[in-house]
């Protein structure tokens, strides 16, 4: 659950129109790569403990899950957090997308 592939964009304002993945990672970052390259192109300050996990959402958003016990929307293109989702009573292990991507499920 620590990687999700980000699409190509089709004709968005993207500068990099390449699909995407997104690695979580144990310094509290999500790290976007060019699929194209296989260069970083970004890294996110996502969370205040372990990044756990990944998803890709619907409409440019993915959602992380962490050991700080929250869940995070992102806007991608603009690497803005959206939501943060409190209330889980451990971390959370595992994020899935459902329904094409507008929904998400977590598990702690």
């Amino acid at each position: 659950c620590g990687l999700a592939l980000l699409p190509a964009a089709r004709g968005g304002s993207m500068k990099d129109n390449a699909a995407k993945l997104a690695s979580a990672s144990k310094d509290k970052t999500v790290r976007v790569w060019n699929m194209s390259t296989f260069q970083p192109m970004f890294t996110i300050d996502a969370h205040d403990s372990y990044v756990r996990c990944v998803v890709l959402l619907d409409g440019g958003l993915m959602a992380t899950g962490s050991s700080d016990r929250s869940v995070k929307v992102w806007d991608v293109e603009s690497r803005r957090c959206i939501a943060t989702l409190q209330g889980h009573t451990d971390s959370v292990l595992a994020l899935a997308s459902i329904a094409g991507g507008r929904t998400a499920a977590a598990s702690a």
